[in-house]
């Protein structure tokens, strides 16, 4: 009796899922031809057997229920032992959606093989034929459902390319179109597998986010010496220095911050195979991901301080400007300071309770960077604001003296090439970046993009520390004293004595 029961059970479900037999009928993969009802199961089971396994919560659900294979009018299904029952496989099945839910690590992904199954559903009501019997045409490869991606019927000895499905990646996938490669044979049979390989982004990736790394590397190396320049020595600790080298400092700490995400869990995630730290999603590699906010909020918060103080003193010098001879830096300090916990402060929250996965490096589909990069933007508006106003001043004060027309192209390039890095106009340009299918053209917006970001440090250090009057002026004063002091010279002065840096703001 109660085999009786599971049996009628089995058909009632299988009736309501299987609505009509004859119905359509739909090719899966080279496995053959399928009625609509049998086909959805087999697609659905396809969708998620074809899932990346470091996806899936230990090894998934047939893991973690027994699999059984109930056959129905000749066709084996596939489906899972449930309180002694067998329930089919099927994406429509309620209590089937809520195991499968639990096995993904995430809902994105869970979502993702909802859409897979629903694509296949799709793709066999385009596809479906009137009549099981197809008759054998050699000079086609029939229309079928590879368990990813939809076919159409194509001539023999042809190559398809379809673009490649957002669940055949474990993360965000990519921002252009990538696409796989299905050869259809020249008797009219199509390849057993589908090449997915040219959907892969690892290699892309990790070119990118080596470069990355690498300029971050050089940034890191150049600034180091800088900011021993700025600690060692006592006439270069003004206010002016004071802000280039709490700068310098910024970007190094984000620099260094970068490059332990790129190479912990960027790489990590690209080059293994295994559970990796992403999948793991770990606290250690949540709060370096907000720390590494923290610290990129600092540079453009120091940026901005810097651009207030230098627009200060050079509007005050060209006399261009109204208000106070002086202004209480600390004060913007602690602004700026605020802003920047605050902007990290409410990502990393919206982050945990919205989004809290992948170590929070990817934010599949969130508007969450905006929380972070607002913020940035209007620091960066507010820096070519200022450097505008500084031109505009410039302007103003040789335009009714000819005779100093090419001083004034002189001081305003001057001025315009030292204050870019350093108000980070630059980043104005990259800020947003542009909607395209072109992976060539993607990369290198990307490779333009970390080249201004890591090379920041480096224009800055050259311009406000390396080849400035007052900081190589020290530095030989150091060295003749050094040499004096050893009995190599008699002379311990400098040719050039140390100058006030109120007097080299353009040095």
């Amino acid at each position: 009796m109660t085999i009786k029961v599971k049996i009628v059970h089995l058909g009632i479900f299988i009736l309501s899922v299987l609505t009509s037999v004859a119905a359509l009928n739909c090719r899966y993969r080279n496995e053959g031809i399928f009625p609509e009802s049998i086909f959805s199961v087999y697609a659905d089971f396809g969708c998620y057997k074809y899932t990346q396994q470091k996806l899936l919560i230990n090894g998934g659900i047939f893991r973690k229920f027994p699999k059984c294979s109930p056959t129905f009018n000749g066709h084996r299904l596939v489906g899972i032992l449930l309180d002694g029952k067998c329930q089919v496989f099927h994406h429509n099945n309620t209590r089937i959606q809520e195991l499968v839910r639990e096995t993904f690590i995430s809902e994105a992904h869970f979502d993702r093989w909802l859409e897979c199954c629903e694509e296949a559903a799709q793709c066999c009501r385009e596809i479906g034929q009137e009549s099981v019997e197809e008759k054998n045409n050699e000079e086609h490869c029939p229309a079928l459902w590879d368990g990813w991606t939809c076919y159409d019927a194509v001539p023999a000895g042809s190559i398809v390319e379809k673009s490649c499905p957002i669940y055949a990646y474990s993360g965000q996938g990519p921002q252009c179109t990538h696409f796989s490669q299905k050869e259809c044979f020249t008797n009219g049979t199509w390849s057993v597998q589908t090449n997915y390989a040219t959907c892969a982004i690892n290699q892309r990736l990790i070119t990118r986010t080596q470069w990355h790394m690498v300029v971050l590397g050089i940034s890191i190396a150049v600034c180091l010496p800088a900011i021993a320049i700025f600690l060692i020595y006592k006439n270069l600790q003004t206010l002016k220095f004071f802000l280039i080298r709490n700068l310098i400092i910024a970007i190094v700490v984000r620099s260094i911050l970068v490059i332990m995400s790129k190479k912990l869990i960027i790489l990590d995630e690209l080059t293994n195979e295994s559970d990796t730290v992403i999948s793991e999603n770990g606290i250690p590699c949540r709060m370096l991901a907000f720390f590494e906010k923290l610290a990129a909020n600092a540079v453009f918060t120091c940026m901005l301080l810097e651009a207030i103080h230098l627009h200060h003193l050079l509007t005050n010098m060209y006399e261009c400007r109204r208000g106070p001879k002086n202004i209480n830096m600390l004060y913007f300090y602690i602004g700026g300071a605020a802003i920047s916990l605050a902007a990290a402060l409410a990502w990393a929250l919206a982050m945990a309770f919205g989004n809290d996965q992948y170590c929070w490096v990817v934010t599949d589909g969130t508007d969450f960077q905006w929380i972070n990069d607002t913020p940035r933007l209007l620091m960066l508006t507010i820096n070519f604001i200022l450097l505008l106003h500084i031109v505009l001043c410039l302007r103003k004060m040789f335009k009714y003296n000819p005779n100093e027309r090419n001083s004034y192209i002189r001081r305003t390039a001057k001025v315009s090439l030292i204050c870019l890095p350093l108000f980070g106009v630059p980043f104005l340009f990259v800020a947003i970046r542009p909607e395209t299918e072109s992976c060539p053209w993607e990369q290198f917006y990307y490779f333009i993009s970390y080249s201004l970001e890591g090379l920041q440090g480096v224009f800055v250090v050259i311009l406000y520390c390396y080849t400035n009057r007052e900081v190589r002026s020290t530095l030989k004063e150091s060295w003749w004293k050094f040499l004096g002091a050893n009995g190599t010279v008699q002379q311990q002065a400098s040719p050039r004595g140390i100058l006030p840096a109120e007097n080299h703001l353009l040095s």
